[in-house]
């Protein structure tokens, strides 16, 4: 069994997943602060698992989990704009500022630069692929339990 720090952040993630999961139907379940700890959480556990991994790969799990945040999640989170701006425009500061070589090989001994910004994008692209595929999936199913009851042939 692995025992890691990485491992270890995963299990206390899925711990308040299942906390989350379990406090439906109340006012915590909504709180902003905890929804914030959650949606930002696992940005911290990819990075770290991947430094510990030393594959120089930290920068796709951590400014990917981020960027889902900061499109998504920060316009329930926030309502100020300026603050909102501020938010985005540190993230887009530490992307170019990581990116540009500034840290080197910081954290994994690989070092990260231009060719590999791309990256930051595969986990949004993943994540939104998946929610589409599903949807799609289940509206299919929908779509053949309505023929089924209403006795209609499907298409």
């Amino acid at each position: 069994m692995e025992g890691t720090l990485g491992h270890l952040l995963g299990f206390f993630y899925l711990f308040l997943l299942m906390g989350q999961m379990s406090l439906a139907r109340t006012s915590w379940h909504t709180r902003i602060g905890w929804l914030t700890v959650l949606e930002v959480f696992v940005a911290l556990h990819g990075a770290v698992v991947a430094i510990l991994a030393g594959n120089g790969m930290w920068p796709m799990f951590f400014f990917g989990f981020m960027m889902v945040f900061i499109v998504t999640q920060i316009y329930g989170v926030l309502k100020n704009r300026i603050a909102i701006a501020g938010i985005t425009a540190s993230y887009l500061a530490l992307v170019l500022v990581t990116y540009s070589g500034t840290f080197g090989n910081l954290f994994t001994g690989t070092p990260v630069g231009w060719a590999d910004i791309h990256q930051i994008t595969w986990i949004p692209i993943i994540l939104y692929a998946l929610v589409f595929a599903l949807a799609y999936l289940l509206a299919g199913v929908g779509a053949l339990l309505r023929h089924k009851k209403s006795g209609a042939k499907p298409v």
